[in-house]
């Protein structure tokens, strides 16, 4: 039996001996208690509010955010809104069905 199938097998009867399936208990022993313990510790303390968070969100100040008499925020309208770079893309696509019209237009001269 060589050195790793002897480890498996006293890791197995570890398993068995917890209730646990093989690659739980490998897990379980792989990172000591204490560690795990810190990091849940960490993790919590992480979970408390910041004094550098503010705990009132700023209202936005630019003129499209105008509130109106009952306090809602007007949303900006999506109508508006144009994805970047479409102008671009428009003046590609004309310049493409001008080349296409013109040689249409020559080969259907002659």
């Amino acid at each position: 039996m060589t050195t790793d199938a002897k480890a498996q097998a006293a890791l197995a009867a570890r398993a068995r001996a917890a209730g646990l399936p093989e690659w739980q208990k490998e897990m379980s022993e792989a990172v000591p208690t204490a560690v795990i313990r810190d990091l849940v510790l960490d993790a919590r303390r992480s979970m408390q509010p910041s004094s550098m968070i503010p705990s009132k969100p700023a209202m936005p100040s630019s003129p499209a955010a105008q509130t109106s008499k009952h306090g809602w925020i007007e949303p900006p309208q999506v109508r508006d809104w144009t994805p970047p770079g479409q102008r671009a893309i428009d003046a590609m696509l004309d310049a493409v069905d001008a080349a296409d019209r013109a040689e249409r237009a020559k080969k259907f001269q002659r």
